[in-house]
């Protein structure tokens, strides 16, 4: 009998020649290395025989890898292996992959120019607009961008997918006009002056017989680890204020994601707020909102706080004395309150919030709670570990 690490190693010697009969002989003598991602990754864009007996023998089609993000589909795609995307895509892969997947297969296609392999994925579904959470680039951004240094096929990727109607949300060249009539155009335009820019698509626009309510979302930070939600239009509206939540850009907020009731809660929960302050209720720096207060009552967020600091940021708050324009609104965030000793409402609170908006935005996480604006992962997700909180 071979150790574990031997027969891991004939594995991979099996897959690298393209020797099924090998791969089943170490499957049969340690049936456990059908469940070693890894094993998977490699047959995946090496060999699609291979490919098959691991899945037939129980491999995780869905299985991720923790440093990179990737997938054995979103592999396949990188190395044009237009047979092993086939076979699973044809055994129920997720053709975007799970809600947490970093990149997306279309996405590798786009970035090696895989051009084939680009057509079949977006044939089954794939979301074009859909950006990547490690980066504020869909799949057409990817392509474009690599298409004159490395001219690979990325240039035929990027016409293919322009012909499916793919855009750039998170266009970066727009003409200064992008936003003229937009509703909340101030808002997006201060927001944009602040922190960067504001991805096309909102994540809500519902209009009712005396309202509409417009969320957006922009990514900043270091290597745009961060993404910051807000509303666009209500002071126009007779609100006090637009009102926003920071979050890390892993907490995903493309398409699919919305539809799961879990990751959707930044969106729903910042369109419930707006509708309280369209309804007259008030807010103001230095806030304290319990779990019961008007404000968030029976909006309570899963996680380990139980109140909001309204935070009114130094950053915006220059911008606005800068521009000196009175129509400028106001934006109040709703920053969790992550230490265990519950906030005061008064000096204290607004002493916190004092300090919270002097928090420089290229980092608002920064060690422990105590300079946090963002709101905590609240979602089973070991692998994103702690350093997002």
């Amino acid at each position: 009998m071979r150790t574990a690490e031997e027969a891991e190693a004939l594995a991979e010697d099996a897959i690298r020649a393209g020797n099924v009969a090998q791969l089943r002989d170490v499957l049969t003598l340690q049936p456990a290395l059908s469940l070693n991602p890894d094993l998977l990754f490699k047959a995946a864009y090496r060999c699609t025989s291979c490919l098959s007996l691991l899945l037939d023998s129980g491999a995780d089609i869905e299985a991720m890898n923790k440093f990179w993000g990737s997938s054995a589909l979103t592999d396949a795609a990188a190395y044009g292996n237009h047979a092993s995307v086939e076979l699973l895509l044809a055994r129920g892969a997720l053709v975007d992959g799970p809600l947490l997947a970093r990149n997306t297969a279309l996405m590798s296609a786009a970035k090696h120019g895989t051009v084939e392999v680009a057509k079949l994925l977006c044939e089954s579904g794939a979301d074009v607009d859909r950006d990547s959470l490690d980066y504020p680039h869909s799949a057409l951004n990817i392509a474009e961008e690599l298409a004159p240094l490395s001219n690979k096929g990325q240039g035929l990727v990027a016409e293919y997918l322009r012909s499916v109607g793919a855009t750039k949300p998170w266009d970066f060249h727009r003409h200064e006009d992008f936003w003229d009539g937009a509703v909340g155009e101030l808002t997006i335009l201060l927001v944009e002056s602040c922190l960067g820019n504001v991805c096309a698509v909102p994540l809500v626009d519902s209009k009712s017989q005396h309202s509409r309510i417009v969320v957006r979302r922009t990514r900043h930070g270091w290597k745009s680890n961060f993404q910051t939600v807000f509303t666009c239009g209500l002071p126009s509206q007779g609100a006090p204020c637009e009102v926003g939540l920071c979050l890390t850009s892993r907490w995903p907020l493309h398409r699919r994601a919305l539809e799961n009731e879990q990751f959707a809660r930044p969106a729903v929960f910042l369109s419930a707020v707006a509708d309280r302050l369209l309804a007259g209720a008030e807010l103001q720096h230095g806030d304290v909102l319990d779990r019961d207060h008007p404000l968030v009552a029976e909006l309570a967020w899963p996680g380990e706080f139980n109140q909001w600091l309204v935070v009114q940021h130094q950053s915006f708050e220059d911008r606005r004395r800068e521009v000196a324009d009175p129509d400028l609104p106001v934006i109040l965030f709703l920053v969790p309150h992550l230490e265990k000793k519950p906030l005061k409402a008064g000096a204290d609170a607004r002493a916190k919030a004092d300090h919270k908006a002097s928090v420089k935005w290229e980092k608002p996480a920064a060690s422990g709670g105590k300079n946090n604006l963002v709101v905590p992962l609240c979602y089973d997700a070991p692998w994103l570990g702690g350093a997002w909180f």
